[in-house]
């Protein structure tokens, strides 16, 4: 099949990172050496990696982009987190790395080493967040949580079966912990300190850890799964992505490739608004790829999570959409 890929999208999440919060009672005495919520070196290392296999498909498979990078080719637009920022520079290094840079009159590389810097543009606080919403209307994420995510079955029964436990959890973690979503915080510590293998609260049991670390990424990967809430997260993330498509088609489209750096609510968020349930919360680094492929006069569209097909609902062959099957997607996120 003389297939040409002519236009690439990618979202990922950034990489490993601190805990959001330090425990209250100090049970913990590790430090993490950049700082709460910050990147860590491994996380670095993720979305470093993360861009070196970017360039194996898009530079040397696909041969989308050059080898060398090429002005208003791509794209880069990240939330205005440090963790989010740095992934993305560290994403872009390994999409163009060392000894691709620009060079002097003399033959010097301008940069030592030969490092290619690449704009990185940042949404402001104040500005519509088309990559995680919460940013810009924290209030409404808070409405539809309580409106919408907390109401639903799974969730209920959830909480039901963890409620002996919420008791212990608070004396243990200093914070008060009478529902589901008030594990969000010292979950997240847990999972940041599982991960890394540093030791956990002396009071948690092996079952304990087991329970809350499940609950955390239960919270994370079900609160946006309610549609008025997916319409919220990704309406603009998805009504912008449909239109850089549908400009890939007719030849007004200025880059070849964009590229977001964000979170795990992000794509989460985005699936469920295509109506492609995920089945897990998007680990470190994960990345969700759109691609416009051309074969003669016909346009489609593949999409991977990880390197795996995403399916749709749509009535086309199952990982290949035809273009205006995808385009009608966009129904997924737009009010009634």
């Amino acid at each position: 099949m003389n297939e040409k890929l002519i236009f690439a999208v990618t979202l990922f999440r950034h990489g490993d990172r601190a805990p959001y919060s330090e425990l209250k009672k100090k049970q913990v005495s590790y430090q993490w050496p950049n700082g709460i919520a910050q990147l860590t070196p491994k996380g670095m290392r993720q979305t470093y990696l993360l861009g070196t296999e970017l360039r194996k498909r898009y530079i040397d498979k696909y041969h989308l982009l050059s080898a060398m990078y090429k002005k208003d080719t791509i794209y880069t637009l990240s939330t205005s987190y440090p963790r989010t920022i740095m992934s993305a520079q560290c994403c872009l290094t390994g999409l163009y790395p060392m000894g691709t840079g620009p060079k002097l009159a003399d033959g010097s590389f301008a940069v030592p080493d030969g490092y290619q810097p690449i704009p990185i543009y940042t949404i402001g606080k104040n500005k519509h967040n088309i990559i995680n919403p919460e940013n810009s209307d924290n209030n409404e994420y808070h409405r539809l949580l309580d409106t919408e995510s907390k109401i639903q079955p799974d969730w209920i029964q959830k909480d039901k079966e963890l409620a002996e436990d919420y008791k212990k959890w608070s004396e243990i973690f200093g914070v008060k912990i009478n529902n589901l979503y008030d594990i969000l915080l010292p979950g997240d510590t847990v999972f940041c300190l599982s991960e890394h293998g540093l030791p956990m609260p002396k009071d948690l049991t092996s079952e304990d850890i087991g329970k809350i670390i499940d609950a955390y990424l239960y919270v994370c990967l079900t609160r946006t799964a309610p549609k008025t809430f997916t319409r919220f997260m990704a309406h603009g993330f998805v009504k912008k992505l449909c239109s850089d498509i549908l400009a890939a088609t007719n030849g007004t489209q200025k880059y070849k490739y964009m590229l977001y750096s964000g979170h795990d609510i992000s794509i989460v968020s985005i699936m469920y608004a295509l109506g492609a349930t995920p089945k897990f919360n998007p680990p470190y680094a994960s990345h969700l790829d759109f691609e416009l492929y051309k074969q003669e006069n016909n346009y489609y569209i593949k999409v991977f999570l990880n390197g795996d097909t995403v399916k749709f609902p749509i009535d086309d062959n199952q990982g290949s959409y035809k273009f205006e099957s995808f385009l009608n997607l966009y129904k997924y996120t737009r009010s009634n």
